[in-house]
């Protein structure tokens, strides 16, 4: 048998499909354009799974960097005023769970929240409120800005404290 008359194949593992060196092209091209469309029509359908969880101080400050400057993550801390002026993780913003709760509606119930406050109780409290009237993606830390602090020793969130 002549070396120039065998058969190569070998795996192309980007593509999951066997290629043999003697495979026509036009096969070749026709079957890359029918996997681009299929993995395009997946990626329109993907979608984020509602849910609600209660994460520890390292978790917390893990997603907070993860989402950076996106514009549908919120931190709310729900404490009283004076509490939250005492200290408070940057970009939260304070609605007062006490004696302004309805305002948590005003938030979007597709964005995702971070709920805070003292000791982690009010704000466990904000979380099944918010899911009872339809928010999708809640977050809420245990043991509260207590937690927070005895964990990182500051309000800052920095790829540092990793």
């Amino acid at each position: 048998m002549d070396s120039s008359s065998k058969k190569t194949t070998t795996l192309c593992p980007a593509l999951f499909i066997e290629v043999g060196y003697n495979l026509s092209m036009s096969v070749m091209i026709m079957r890359i354009f029918i996997l681009s469309l299929v993995l395009m029509s997946c990626k329109n359908n993907i979608k984020k799974t509602p849910h609600s969880a209660n994460i520890s101080p390292g978790v917390a400050h893990n997603l907070i960097l993860q989402q950076g400057e996106n514009q549908d993550f919120h931190i709310v801390d729900v404490r009283t005023l004076p509490e939250f002026n005492s200290g408070h993780i940057e970009t939260a913003i304070h609605i007062d769970w006490q004696s302004n709760r309805e305002a948590l509606s005003s938030l979007n119930p597709n964005h995702t929240i971070l709920l805070i406050c003292q000791s982690g109780r009010r704000s466990a409290l904000a979380m099944a409120h918010l899911k009872k009237k339809g928010f999708k993606y809640l977050y809420h830390l245990e043991g509260g800005i207590i937690a927070w602090v005895k964990t990182f020793n500051q309000f800052s969130v920095s790829p540092i404290n990793e």
